[in-house]
C-alpha cells in the first residue's frame, strides 16, 4: 500500500515552483497459520524498496527527480518505508 505522507510546493522565481512529497510504502507478507509474518520476508522486502530507491534521483520523461533519505522500519506484522 502506497501513501502520500506530506505534499509541499514552494515559489522559486516567477515561473517554477519546487514541489516536494514523500511516500509511505507499507509492505505486508502472508501470514502463518497462527497469522504470524516472517520477519525475514518483511526485512528482504524492505531491503529491496531501499535498494530500488538509492539513487540519489531518478529520471522521469524530460524530468530528474531529487530522492532524499530513505527509511524504513519493519515491525511485527509490517514493514514501512518512507521515500522523500
Amino acid at each position: 500500500m502506497t501513501l502520500l505522507q506530506s505534499d509541499t510546493m514552494e515559489c522559486r522565481s516567477h515561473d517554477t515552483v519546487a514541489r516536494s512529497i514523500t511516500a509511505l510504502v507499507t509492505l505486508f507478507c502472508p501470514v502463518d497459520e497462527y497469522h504470524n509474518s516472517d520477519m525475514d520476508t518483511l526485512s528482504a522486502m524492505s531491503d529491496a524498496v531501499l535498494e530500488h530507491f538509492s539513487a540519489p534521483g531518478m529520471e522521469v520523461g524530460d524530468r530528474w527527480l531529487d530522492i532524499g533519505k530513505v527509511s524504513s522500519n519493519v515491525q511485527y506484522d509490517y514493514a514501512e518505508a518512507s521515500i522523500p
